[in-house]
This record gives structure tokens, C-alpha cells and sequence, in this order.
């Protein structure tokens, strides 16, 4: 049976994704909270396999801040992205086109902010979700806590 780790956010929630048909389906885990083992799931389609529940932190930022990545070693290639969350640890994001990216992938990221005086920040992820356009990263370096607070919040 497979196992996935998903992430939980700070309202106590976690999206899912299928491994088998790749339906997302955002749930509330608090009841699984501090929970270690894998949970069970099953999804419409039948498949049932187990999440590690791993929670994201406080630190995580709901935003919409366009950047662009390029895959490793090269980046020869450059695709924009919408940045939908951001963390020290990490961040997901939608790509505005079809990539080639698959899990495990390094890739580059680089993102400047919207307020004027904001630096470049450039930093190397590993890929460890896609799904269709979304690209969920782990940096190879985490974001100072300072690189993180700027960034705006999603209303």
C-alpha cells in the first residue's frame, strides 16, 4: 500500500492528492492531530492508501507572487510560476504551462518581491509533488525567517 506525506496547514487542513486518479480534495485532520502512524484514506475511485500528516508550520504564507523556474543543472529553459505558498522549508506553486518537471527534479527558483527595494531571491528546491501544472518544493537550503515574513499574504 502506498504511503504519502502531505503537509498541514495552520487552520489544521491538508490537501490530498490520489496517487491513482489524482483527484485533490483539501480535508480537516485536526481529529489525526499529533497523530505519528500513517491514516488510512480512501478516495472515490476506490484506491486506498496511507498519509504521514507532517505540519507545515506557523511560518507558511498563503500568496500570489510570480516568479520563474528553470531545471537544474542547466536552466537553459525558464517557465513563469504563481507562487500559492511559501515557507522556510518550502513552497508549491502553479506553472502557467505545461512542465517537464517530474518528483525529484532540482530546479531553480526565483522570485523577487512586489514592494520596491525587496532583494532577488534565488534559491535551489527539489521537486516532491507534481500534478498537472502544480510543483510543490522543498528548498536545498531554507529561507531565512526574514526572506519569508515580506512576503505578501493571499487575501
Amino acid at each position: 500500500m502506498k504511503t504519502l506525506k502531505v503537509y498541514v496547514n495552520h487552520d489544521d487542513e491538508a490537501e490530498i492528492a490520489c496517487p491513482q486518479c489524482g483527484t485533490r480534495s483539501t480535508v480537516s485532520v485536526e481529529r489525526f492531530k499529533g497523530r505519528k502512524d500513517p491514516v488510512k484514506v480512501r478516495c472515490r475511485c476506490k484506491e486506498t492508501f496511507h498519509v504521514v500528516l507532517e505540519a507545515s508550520g506557523p511560518d507558511v504564507r498563503q500568496t500570489h507572487l510570480e516568479g520563474y523556474y528553470g531545471k537544474l543543472p542547466q536552466c537553459t529553459e525558464w517557465g513563469k510560476i504563481l507562487v500559492r505558498n511559501i515557507s522556510q522549508v518550502g513552497m508549491g506553486c502553479t506553472t502557467l504551462t505545461k512542465h517537464n518537471v517530474k518528483k525529484g527534479d532540482k530546479i531553480r527558483i526565483t522570485l523577487t518581491l512586489n514592494s520596491i527595494g525587496r532583494p532577488l531571491i534565488v534559491k535551489d528546491a527539489v521537486v516532491r509533488v507534481t500534478d498537472d501544472k502544480y510543483l510543490g518544493c522543498v528548498f536545498s537550503n531554507p529561507l531565512e525567517p526574514k526572506e519569508v515574513l515580506p512576503f505578501p499574504v493571499a487575501s
